[in-house]
C-alpha cells in the first residue's frame, strides 16, 4: 500500500513538473476584411470574418505577417518566483498594436509603426515593470498592418536577465520551477490530480481483487 502511494505521488509530482514548466509561442494572423478599430484590438480581431492561420513557433523573431493582415501573438509562460518582467515589441505595424498581461493592457500605440529593426528606434513599444507573481501568465501582442510587410521581433527582460528573444527556451529558463512552486500548486489543481491518483489506486486494488477471486476460485475447482 505504501509502494503504491509513493507511485502515486511520483505520478503526480512528474506530472506536475511536466505541466509548469511548459512555455507556448503561438502567432495567429488573418486578413482584414472589416476594418480596424485600433482603440480595441481584441473586438477588431473578433469581428473579423476571415480565417484565421495559427502557428506554434519556438522563437518569435525576425516573423512577416503580411500584407493587410491583423495579427494577434499569444505567449503562454510561468513565473516561478515573484518578479518584475519587461517586454518590447518591434513591430511592423501600420494601424498601431497594443499589448494585454492576463487580459489587462499595459500598452498601445495608434500611430504608424515601423521599428526598422533597432532596438533603439523610437517606435519600439517599451513595457517595463510589470510585477507577475508566481503562476501562469499571458502575453497577448495585437498589431495590423496594411502594406510592406516588414519584420517583427519582441524580446523580454527579468530582474536576473538582460533582454532575451522571446522563446519558449528562454521563458522557461529564465524562471525555473521549483520543487517549492510545484508543492504551491492551487488547490482545485491539487484535489484533482489527488482525485486521478486514488482513481488509479482504486483500479488497481480492484485489479488485485480480481486476481485473487480468479486465483480463489481457479484453486476450489483443482480441488474438486
Amino acid at each position: 500500500m505504501k509502494k503504491q502511494i509513493l507511485n502515486i505521488t511520483a505520478f503526480v509530482f512528474i506530472f506536475l513538473s511536466s505541466t509548469l514548466e511548459a512555455a507556448s509561442v503561438t502567432i495567429n494572423t488573418r486578413s482584414i476584411d472589416q476594418g480596424i478599430d485600433n482603440s480595441d484590438f481584441i473586438s477588431t480581431w473578433g469581428k473579423q470574418t476571415s480565417v484565421i492561420t495559427s502557428t506554434s513557433l519556438d522563437e518569435f523573431t525576425g516573423f512577416k505577417s503580411g500584407h493587410n493582415s491583423l495579427s494577434n501573438l499569444s505567449v503562454e509562460f510561468i513565473v516561478g518566483k515573484t518578479a518584475d518582467w519587461g517586454f518590447r515589441a518591434g513591430l511592423d505595424a501600420h494601424y498601431g498594436a497594443a499589448l494585454y498581461l492576463d487580459g489587462i493592457e499595459i500598452g498601445s500605440r495608434t500611430d504608424d509603426l515601423w521599428w526598422a529593426r533597432n532596438w533603439n528606434h523610437s517606435d519600439v513599444m517599451n513595457l517595463l515593470g510589470n510585477n507577475l507573481i508566481s503562476g501562469a501568465h499571458i502575453l497577448d501582442i495585437y498589431w495590423a498592418e496594411a502594406c510592406c510587410n516588414g519584420v517583427s521581433s519582441v524580446e523580454f527582460i527579468t530582474e536576473n536577465s538582460g533582454w532575451e528573444s522571446l522563446s519558449v527556451a528562454n521563458l522557461e529558463a529564465a524562471s525555473p520551477i521549483t520543487d517549492s512552486d510545484v508543492a504551491s500548486v492551487p488547490e482545485p489543481m491539487t484535489l484533482g490530480l489527488l482525485a486521478i491518483g486514488m482513481v488509479i489506486l482504486g483500479t488497481q486494488s480492484r485489479n488485485k481483487g480480481n486476481d485473487l477471486s480468479y486465483k480463489i476460485l481457479n484453486k476450489k475447482d483443482e480441488n474438486d
